[in-house]
């Protein structure tokens, strides 16, 4: 997550010359959101008390939510005043300060028991995990397309800051 925003910059030129190897980097790219996503609510898990874990749970992800909604204020006016070479540096250059800021965090894992758990697919096979699996695939799905299609959208239409787009929804 730290260095793949470096790589949108080796795309220059016609985009039907390098499409294929774009969504390939993007696809990378949102697999690595979602280990990082999954990464950062299970050490939030771990570490709130379990009393309190709804409500640490809730705090994060409003946190988070924030963030998507103040990042693409910043990214258009970043892209607006120095251009997308500037975006992706800034990008990585958050994302370094994050990898900073999570390094000198303690290990929450504690091993309690030898028992063997099951395996991710056999939890994944189970009738009612299934439907909980699609849900979040369907909504993240429907993230992913309000997020990757509001900006083309809104520029066809000569909106002039898209970003007001995020900070309401």
């Amino acid at each position: 997550m730290t260095t793949l925003p470096l790589t949108y910059l080796l795309f220059q030129g016609d985009l039907t010359q390098f499409y294929l190897p774009l969504i390939l980097v993007r696809i990378l790219h949102g697999i690595g959101l979602a280990l990082c996503f999954t990464s950062v609510f299970t050490y939030i898990a771990d570490i709130v008390p379990e009393a309190r874990l709804n409500e640490g749970l809730g705090m994060f992800g409003v946190t988070g939510l924030i963030g998507m909604a103040i990042g693409p204020v910043i990214g258009e006016t970043i892209i607006k005043e120095f251009g997308f070479s500037i975006f992706f540096l800034a990008a990585t250059g958050m994302a370094t300060i994050g990898l900073l800021l999570q390094l000198p965090l303690p290990e929450s894992y504690v091993q309690v028991s030898h028992e063997s758990s099951p395996s991710f697919f056999s939890v994944f096979m189970r009738r009612k995990m299934f439907i909980i699996f699609l849900l979040a695939f369907l909504f993240g799905f429907a993230l992913a397309a309000f997020g990757g299609f509001v900006s083309p959208y809104a520029k066809e239409k000569n909106l002039a800051f898209i970003s007001l787009y995020y900070l309401s929804v």
